[in-house]
């Protein structure tokens, strides 16, 4: 089995990776129907439609004119994850993005640091880095 590190994530606002992540997150979902009927014994279910959204997290570095910058409450986004790296042949998650909040957190124990939430909008695909 082949396990991988997350210190090797990349993220990328359109062709730009975004500066000073730390990590990000993404959830994939789908509606369900019901189909049950009397006289079954066991629920079942049909899939639906599926949505996705996620969040990012880093350093907060408002000199990231191409990255960071991009991250605005309302924006419409190309957003690329890489999950495990940026080589070629590794996986990658692509679409558009509304970056639904947008937060930065500065206190006197530590670094500044921001966390932006987004909604994917229409399909999520998963490839591989060309």
């Amino acid at each position: 089995m082949t396990t991988y590190h997350g210190k090797n994530g990349v993220i990328k606002s359109g062709a730009n990776a975004i500066a000073e992540v730390k990590g990000f997150q993404v959830t994939e979902t789908s509606d369900v129907a019901d189909d049950t009927v009397q006289g079954d014994t066991w629920k079942t279910h049909l899939g639906g439609q599926k949505s996705w959204s996620g969040s990012l997290n880093g350093l907060y570095y408002p000199g990231d004119t191409n990255g960071q910058a991009t991250l605005v409450a309302g924006a419409s986004i190309s957003l690329e994850l890489d999950t495990i790296g940026n080589t070629s042949g590794l996986e990658k998650i692509t679409g558009t993005a509304t970056i639904t909040s947008i937060s930065i957190d500065s206190n006197d124990g530590g670094a500044v640091t921001f966390t932006a939430q987004f909604q994917g909008n229409g399909a999520m695909t998963r490839g591989s880095i060309a």
